[in-house]
């Protein structure tokens, strides 16, 4: 069943990768994590991302801080409010990133 709800996410019908994520949010497999995260980083799922950013909530989030602060800053509504959802109800352990010369 995740497998092809994942596939789904690559549908160029809107509503079925809406359905899709309504589905995945309810299952709660965080194995969907990578491949919903691909399909939000998609330029032509730009104004479609609040559904996947919902399907994220329930699911282990704790490695993709940088990538929700993106989200918060600079979604829309729908995506910073999906964010900020995470964020809230999530346990997050920051890590500064140190680059070496």
């Amino acid at each position: 069943m995740l497998d092809f709800l994942l596939a789904l996410l690559d549908q160029p019908d809107v509503l079925v990768r809406n359905r899709a994520c309504i589905a995945l949010h309810e299952i709660g497999d965080s194995r969907a994590v990578p491949a919903l995260l691909q399909a939000i980083r998609k330029p032509e799922n730009e104004a479609y991302r609040g559904s996947l950013v919902y399907a994220l909530e329930y699911l282990d989030c704790q490695h993709l801080l940088p990538d929700l602060f993106d989200l918060l800053f600079y979604g829309d509504s729908e995506v910073q409010m999906g964010a900020k959802r995470i964020l809230d109800h999530q346990s997050f352990t920051f890590r500064a990133m140190i680059s070496t010369p």
